[in-house]
Formats: structure tokens, sequence, C-alpha cells
């Protein structure tokens, strides 16, 4: 008779739910807040010269109206993937008596 040694690796669920270890919690906060960062500078960027262009008649009113449009709502069915299961023979245990 062999034993088999199920080892199941649910990772990859856990990050599509949101659900991160703390490493990938302290890695994916610094990508989101280096991007964040990057589109204030940006935006500050083309804002600074809109206004810089005040002989085209930019005013900081027209700057304001600019209203962002709202975002897109998707909705999703998580996990997309589907656990690993492995399945590793282990050789049985006999113990003899004399």
């Amino acid at each position: 008779m062999q034993l088999l040694y199920v080892s199941i690796d649910q990772s990859q669920c856990w990050r599509e739910l949101g659900l991160l270890s703390p490493w990938d919690i302290g890695t994916e906060g610094a990508k989101e807040g280096k991007k964040a960062a990057l589109e204030a500078i940006g935006r500050w960027a083309e804002e600074g010269d809109y206004l810089a262009a005040i002989e085209k008649g930019n005013s900081v009113a027209d700057l304001v109206a600019k209203i962002p449009e709202l975002p897109e709502l998707i909705l999703d069915l998580l996990p997309h993937t589907r656990p690993k299961i492995y399945f590793v023979p282990k050789p049985s245990i006999f113990i003899a008596k004399v």
C-alpha cells in the first residue's frame, strides 16, 4: 500500500482575490505609489503648461471646468485560475512486531 501526500497551492487564487502576503502587499503598494506619483507629476506639468500659455486665453476657470470622466463599471468573477494540486507518493511505513 502506498500513501499519497496531497499539496494544494492556492497562492495565485488568493492574489487574484486581493488577499496578499505581507511581501506582496509591500511590492504592490510600491508599484501603485510610483505609478500615482508619475501620473500626478505629468498632470501638474500639463496644467502648468496650460496656465503658462495665457496668451491663448487660458484661465484657471477653464482648467477647473474639466471634470474627469466617471470610471467604467466592470463586473468580474474571481478567481480566474484554479489551485495547483500535486500528488506526491510517499512510501508506506510498516511497523513489524516481533
